[in-house]
């Protein structure tokens, strides 16, 4: 499991510093999609890795993903509401974990645009993304 998340970290790194400057003014843009079943005691998951940055009050509507999604926010502000729990502000350097299948939505809270990189550990097959209405 240390080797996965030490790969995410190098991934991230590698993403921003190889993506970041070309999806600047896109909403969301997928960087990596990997299977990454061949983990010992792992099913078949896929890793989809996303750079977004939304302008000011800009986010997705309410959705669900098959499995995690780790968010980190490289710049600015942005608060994630998760049904059934509070609502929860991240801010520059934090991050937050979205639980599979239960729906949530984000936006950017703050008053710049914002940079966050987003990590899904989604079950390959499945849809990766649901919107809830």
């Amino acid at each position: 499991m240390r080797r996965v998340i030490v790969a995410l970290c190098v991934v991230t790194v590698m993403a921003l510093a190889l993506f970041g400057s070309q999806v600047a003014n896109a909403q969301r843009a997928v960087a990596l999609r990997t299977d990454i079943s061949d983990i010992p005691t792992k099913e078949a998951h896929v890793i989809t890795f996303t750079i977004a940055p939304p302008k000011p009050g800009a986010g997705g509507g309410k959705h669900f993903h098959p499995g995690d999604e780790l968010v980190y926010v490289v710049e600015g502000t942005m608060t994630f509401e998760v049904d059934g729990q509070p609502a929860v502000t991240v801010k520059t350097g934090e991050a937050v974990r979205l639980p599979g299948k239960i729906p949530h939505r984000g936006f950017n809270a703050g008053t710049t645009d914002a940079k966050l990189v987003t990590v899904g550990l989604f079950t390959k097959g499945e849809q990766e993304q649901t919107a809830v209405k």
